[in-house]
């Protein structure tokens, strides 16, 4: 009988992460796990089948909520078991710190495979992918100074205390970093992130919920990177975020299904693009 052990993801385990993400064309690189592995390191998991690695899963956890990302199995060693293992590995650690809420998004197809485990669907993540159109915006870059206000705004639309993983995402990649202020208020804040073709745009949130300013922080950040590619995963049930980025000259390539177990921790407003599923 085949052996299967879901055991911790070290540092050396780093390029085979790579591997997998790799094979799923996900875009991800070095850097994103390695900052991954630093801000969760005991929540991060390996599945070996009699001596061969042969899937990953992790979690990040802010406060109360938890989430799962990076659940992959090499595609010769699906259906064996691998994937539920893994999953509910990452369910036993966010028992641990106490998460009333486990978040993940689902590729095409696998909502099956996350209901059959206790997941209730909540919404469509919208892929859109492009160059964009980028017009007159007041944003300006983020300083490290601002990080504490930024973070301040975020946890007052989100809810949740996610502080580090900003911090940790800006210091990746602090030219992509931008908030924008009106008459001396902060008003929202966006991140980006380079990936091997693209950068990541996410999250970009403004308070109160007013399309024009994300739309001032969006051109921002495509104004300053023109001819590079974007990225950005935009919540369903914003039509304004939808309708937004579809006039700045991006189109929609594919979904995800937001997937929650717990307690429903509804997303606000406010949010116009949601954090790629790597950062919660």
């Amino acid at each position: 009988m085949p052996r299967l052990e879901v055991t911790d993801f070290t540092k050396d385990d780093i390029p085979f992460g790579m591997e997998l993400t790799d094979a799923e064309e996900w875009h991800r690189t070095v850097s994103d796990w390695r900052r991954l592995f630093e801000l969760e390191p005991r929540g991060i998991f390996k599945a070996v089948l009699d001596g061969r690695d042969v899937g990953v899963a992790a979690t990040i956890t802010y406060d109360k909520a938890c989430w799962i990302h990076s659940v992959i199995v090499r595609r010769d060693m699906q259906r064996m078991g691998v994937g539920s293992a893994l999953v509910k590995r990452c369910l036993e650690f966010a028992k641990t710190r106490g998460s009333s809420t486990v978040k993940l998004e689902s590729v095409g197809g696998c909502e099956p495979f996350y209901e059959q485990l206790g997941f209730v669907r909540e919404f469509e993540s919208l892929r859109f992918f492009g160059r964009g159109l980028a017009s007159g915006s007041r944003a300006e870059r983020i300083d490290e100074s601002d990080l504490a206000e930024v973070c301040a705004l975020d946890k007052s639309v989100t809810g949740l205390d996610r502080q580090r993983v900003i911090y940790a995402v800006y210091r990746d990649a602090p030219e992509l970093a931008y908030l924008l202020k009106v008459n001396g208020r902060m008003r929202g804040y966006l991140l980006g992130r380079r990936g091997d073709d693209r950068i990541q745009i996410g999250p970009c949130i403004v308070y109160p919920d007013r399309s024009s300013y994300a739309k001032e922080l969006l051109s921002a950040i495509i104004g300053d990177n023109q001819g590079r590619d974007f990225r950005a995963c935009v919540p369903d049930v914003n039509p304004k975020a939808k309708s937004l980025v579809g006039k700045m000259g991006f189109k929609m390539v594919g979904t995800a299904t937001r997937m929650y177990l717990g307690t429903k921790l509804a997303e606000a407003a406010s949010v116009y693009v949601i954090a790629s599923p790597e950062k919660g």
